[in-house]
């Protein structure tokens, strides 16, 4: 059995590399349907892949409008609740092609199984960015 926080590391990564290419495609493949979305204004239950894909869109192209580029990660916090459950808090330095600060986010993501089935149940993103 592989190491669970490698895992959840390699499922951050690919995120990540996801985000930066602009592959909605691949960032859904990061989520476990049913998922839900939790902002200070609203929760957001994403129930089928068609969804998830357009509001994964939503969000690339209104990034990419503002000029992002980069993706850089840091985790901020791990909880483990048993051998399939864990939260992870991360925080987001979405950059500009120059590597400047385009926004800076923090994020808690609910994680659900081990391994290559390793995927995001649930965010919590105040902001909503």
């Amino acid at each position: 059995m592989s190491e669970p926080n490698a895992d959840l590391a390699k499922l951050l990564v690919r995120y990540a590399a996801a985000f930066e290419r602009a592959d909605a495609e691949a960032m859904v493949d990061c989520y476990a349907l049913p998922y839900l979305v939790v902002r200070d204004d609203a929760n957001i239950p994403v129930l089928d892949a068609e969804q998830a894909r357009a509001d994964v869109a939503w969000l690339l192209d209104r990034y990419r409008s503002d000029g992002f580029a980069r993706a850089p990660f840091f985790i901020r916090g791990l909880d483990t609740f048993s051998d399939v459950l864990r939260t992870v808090r991360v925080r987001w330095a979405l950059q500009r092609e120059d590597k400047s600060l385009l926004r800076d986010v923090e994020c808690t993501y609910l994680i659900r199984g081990l391994g290559d089935e390793m995927r995001f149940v649930g965010v919590i993103n105040p902001s909503g960015g």
